[in-house]
């Protein structure tokens, strides 16, 4: 009977730590997921106001945008 509370107690310490693990990793998916969108947003405005510019970006390089008139 002793052994079974030991275990019994072990196994809820176990799952306390583990859902408090689960809990920590998604708040910090969550914070990650809403940093890279951001990032994406700021980098698609800097390339949408150097093309409206003149500006062409390739590969994530600023080019001359050339006309031939």
């Amino acid at each position: 009977k002793g052994e079974e509370q030991r275990l019994d107690t072990a196994i809820t310490a176990e799952t306390t730590r583990a859902k408090g693990e689960e809990q920590r990793l998604d708040t910090a998916i969550t914070a990650e997921t809403t940093r890279a969108e951001q990032a994406e947003q700021a980098l698609d405005t800097r390339t949408t106001a150097l093309e409206s510019c003149g500006f062409v970006v390739v590969d994530g390089k600023v080019c001359m945008k050339y006309v031939k008139s």
